[in-house]
């Protein structure tokens, strides 16, 4: 009988293998024109708002070395990082909103591709290096930054943060 741990393992590869089939089909339907074309989103067109999903992948593995780092410190450590982090907010909000304009220039189509299977099998490493006495282990995050974490979070919610931010805004895509 499979350990409750390894459930949450398999059952996170199954969420991430889903995610990235249903991403990469997305990438695949829109044409040049429909990539430029504004999303329901109004801020990003279809393929900034493509990079800003797939950039939520991005987070995972240095995420993890971070959480890593702060799991073998007092929880205090992480707490007042995450202060810091949330002072920055209007920072991160800029670099959120510019960084999809910018990096959809660079990464169409083909190319956003191939960086997400890049990072697909970076979340994959990381994930099967989670010890099963790892899952709750964690830090506090900085809640301005984003509603879908809570002030602490696990290594099992890092995991799921990416898929669950994709279905977000996976609808506010225009796919002709």
């Amino acid at each position: 009988m499979p350990s409750p741990d390894s459930e949450i393992r398999e059952r996170l590869r199954l969420e991430l293998e889903q995610a990235r089939a249903v991403f990469q089909d997305l990438v695949a339907a829109f044409s040049q024109q429909g990539w430029d074309a504004p999303s329901q989103n109004p801020n990003w067109t279809n393929g900034q708002l493509l990079f800003h999903i797939a950039f939520a992948f991005m987070l995972v593995p240095p995420l993890c070395r971070l959480m890593r780092l702060f799991g073998h410190v007092s929880r205090n450590w992480s707490r007042r990082f995450a202060a810091v982090l949330n002072a920055s907010t209007p920072v991160f909000n800029r670099i959120n909103a510019l960084g999809p304009r910018l990096a959809a220039r660079h990464y169409r189509g083909e190319a956003l591709s191939r960086k997400y299977d890049r990072v697909y099998a970076a979340i994959r490493k990381q994930l099967d290096l989670i010890g099963d006495d790892e899952w709750t282990r964690g830090m506090h995050y900085p809640v301005r930054w984003d509603p879908r974490f809570g002030e602490y979070v696990t290594f099992a919610e890092l995991f799921r943060y990416p898929t669950v931010h994709f279905e977000h805004h996976r609808g506010q895509l225009r796919v002709a």
